[in-house]
Order: C-alpha cells, then structure tokens, then sequence
C-alpha cells in the first residue's frame, strides 16, 4: 500500500475544512499523500467506496474550496517539487503543492516570471 497520512481525529480534520476565506466545511478524513501513485490508490479506494473526495492544496486561497461538504480531503501540500524548469521551451513541470509564492521565486531566480495570480 502507498505511503501517505491517514487522519481521522476531527480536530484536526476540521482545521483543514477551511481556507483564507473562512468558509467552513466538514469531512470523515483527512488524507495526506507524498506521491502521485498515493493519489491514484487514495482515489480508486475513495471510487470503489463512493466516496466524494475535495482536492486541497495549502489553503491560502480566499475562494472557500476547501470547504469540504463530508467525504476525504486529499491535501497535496507535501507534494510539492518542482520537476522541471524548461528554458529553452518556457514552461515548469511541478507536483500540486508548492505555495505560490515559492513557485513564482523559483522561477525568478532562473531569470523568468509567472504573471497570473489565480486568486
């Protein structure tokens, strides 16, 4: 079986209900994975179950999506590299998790810029 964190204890469950937002949620469980082969197993469980499953990343938005309405919360924070910084072709390959922040320093300490701020 993968290796990722299984949470269960509501308190702090909870405390990942929530993004900048404040808009609160709820959920059974929350669920930490360190790879993409965690994710692909978390969710074919979570398939197999029924269960609903809210994607969160490091809960600085101010949109409320992480505002889970029961089920699991998949939180992609600790998968958070960078896999490549392609120059020549301009683009990045990167996990889900790394803050915004330290994506868009990254990337200018290779001398390029990231403009959008999605939130």
């Amino acid at each position: 079986m993968s290796n990722f964190e299984l949470i269960t204890d509501q308190d702090i469950v909870k405390s990942f209900c929530t993004d900048s937002s404040n808009y609160p949620g709820h959920a059974e469980a929350l669920i930490r994975p360190k790879s993409t082969e965690d994710v692909v197993d978390i969710l074919k469980e979570a398939n197999s179950k029924k269960i609903a499953v809210t994607t969160i990343g490091n809960r600085s938005s101010l949109t409320g999506s992480a505002a889970a309405e029961g089920g699991w919360i998949l939180d992609t924070s600790l998968m958070n590299k960078i896999i490549e910084i392609n120059h020549k072709e301009k683009f990045c390959i990167s996990e889900p998790g790394p803050m915004l922040a330290d994506f868009k320093k990254t990337i200018f300490d290779q001398e390029l810029f990231y403009p959008p701020d999605p939130t």
